[in-house]
């Protein structure tokens, strides 16, 4: 090997062994332990922690990517510290790390949304609360298109919304577009609305390259 690097023989062989379609090795984890001072008197124990990971596919003569990852962990110092808890936590540590970078996960949001204004309005939040997403689009989106004024702000942003649980992204992004230009420039909806706006755009990228990222390894 070459600094770590698995020859083009070695990680098809684990490929074919392991039966997986990506491999992931740990060349290497690099730990720098530093004694910080809170509030200026009391010791803590920090860990800079930073993994070398490597990906392989069957297709590449070679690793796909490399990933570098460096987080931080903080111990109060007490009776029971020692150094092999240290590396145990250390190494724990990193594990999660890494699975919170490269795997795909669920994270739990708030999102608000209104629920008086129309039957339909109302009939659809209580769905939504029920997890019932068919529902709500067929309830909440009856109420967008009879609904004008305010009412279409707020009826055009529940449907942003709905269509953003449902996972079509252009979708919300078109109704919250729809929302923003509707509400007042000087109010908390609008300062809300854009703020929405940013999350949904980051999380559109987000499910793009996700899917970039699974079609390279197909």
């Amino acid at each position: 090997r070459t600094k770590g690097v698995l020859t083009s023989r070695e990680f098809q062989q684990l490929i074919d062994d392991l039966d997986v379609d990506v491999l992931l090795t740990v060349d290497a984890v690099f730990v720098n332990f530093t004694v910080e001072y809170f509030d200026s008197f009391i010791p803590m124990i920090q860990a800079a922690v930073t993994p070398y990971i490597r990906m392989y596919i069957p297709q590449r003569n070679t690793f796909l990517h490399t990933i570098q990852l460096t987080d931080s962990i903080v111990w109060d110092p007490g009776y029971s510290m020692s150094l092999k808890r240290l590396i145990n936590e250390s190494c724990t540590f990193t594990g999660e790390t890494v699975t919170e970078h490269i795997l795909p996960h669920w994270k739990s949001v708030e999102r608000y949304y209104y629920c008086s204004g129309s039957v339909e309005t109302r009939d659809g939040a209580v769905f939504l609360r029920e997890n019932n997403l068919e529902e709500t689009h067929r309830l909440w989106e009856q109420a967008y298109k009879k609904s004008k004024g305010k009412k279409r702000m707020r009826t055009a942003y529940n449907m942003a919304v709905c269509t953003e649980r449902e996972g079509l992204y252009d979708q919300a992004l078109k109704y919250l577009d729809e929302a923003i230009s509707l509400a007042n420039p000087s109010s908390v909806e609008h300062l809300q609305m854009t703020v929405y706006k940013t999350i949904l755009e980051q999380s559109t990228e987000n499910v793009t390259r996700l899917q970039l990222q699974m079609k390279a390894i197909q």
